[in-house]
């Protein structure tokens, strides 16, 4: 009969413990150095910034990188939320009359479908966080950089509330889009041999993903094409932890046209 004593209670539980807190330093460190600093390279921001990005924390002001606008600093923060809450759509209809309807018109559609893009439906997120970016030069326009820079972060949250608050166009259109079976897959299920994620988990009026996802629904078509190759290209660089840009580099020319043109008029449900 073996009467071998079996191991302390303690020393099992101790060891489960000690697991269990090397697993979740090992995950701390992935998810709030490692990624986001690699990450935040890929977006030409230093160290500190990517690190302050990472656990909510804005930093003002990002430097170009080797001849490159630095990426996004906008973080969702409690300042950030509250400020987004307190947004007054009222105010923001007389600064949207004062300084944006020659290109947006009073409506917030678009003057030109090829270069500017309708904002009407878009979350007050997205569109605060645009104009932010635009401000501090992690999004590059020469016509839109001026008009950012004359607001503050008061307006822009006002901007944002009013815009955000209108209809996109084309909602619900019951009209059919002619596109292949591959990019619906791709808009529904996403493609997993390429690991790429469903368009429609992010880009959806009615859906979830990251908090600074525009609405896509009722966008031109010629706009939505020329973002996906600018992203693909790197010349557009404000996509967070450049969630767009490993994205858009995957896609087909074929199938950046057709995602285009289901956005414009997408029909629900698939």
């Amino acid at each position: 009969m073996d009467n071998k004593p079996n191991p302390p209670r303690d020393t099992f539980s101790g060891k489960v413990v000690g697991t269990i807190g090397a697993s979740a330093l090992l995950a701390g460190l992935l998810a709030f150095i490692v990624i986001p600093t690699v990450t935040g390279r890929e977006d030409g921001l230093d160290v500190f910034t990517a690190l302050c990005r990472a656990i909510g924390l804005t930093v003002e002001a990002p430097s170009p990188v080797n001849g490159h606008t630095a990426g996004s600093t906008v973080a969702l923060d409690p300042a950030t939320s509250a400020l987004l809450a307190g947004g007054d759509p009222e105010k923001g209809a007389v600064i949207a009359g004062d300084v944006c309807v020659s290109c947006h018109l009073t409506n917030g559609d678009t003057s030109d479908p090829n270069t500017i893009p309708t904002i009407t439906g878009q979350s007050a997120r997205a569109i605060y966080k645009q104009l932010r970016d635009l401000k501090t030069g992690a999004r590059e326009s020469e016509v839109m950089k001026p008009i950012a820079d004359g607001l503050d972060e008061k307006q822009m949250s006002d901007l944002a509330a009013y815009f955000g608050g209108l209809s996109p166009r084309n909602f619900d259109n019951p009209e059919v889009i002619a596109i292949s079976e591959r990019t619906r897959a791709l808009i529904e299920k996403g493609d997993a041999s390429r690991a790429l994620p469903a368009c429609a988990a992010c880009h959806e009026a009615r859906a979830g993903g990251p908090w600074e996802a525009p609405n896509l629904t009722g966008q031109y078509p010629s706009y939505i094409d020329a973002q996906l190759k600018a992203y693909a290209e790197g010349k557009r660089r404000n996509d967070l932890y450049a969630r767009m840009r490993i994205i858009a580099k995957k896609l087909t020319p074929q199938e950046m046209r057709e995602l285009s043109a289901y956005y414009n008029a997408p029909a629900y449900p698939f």
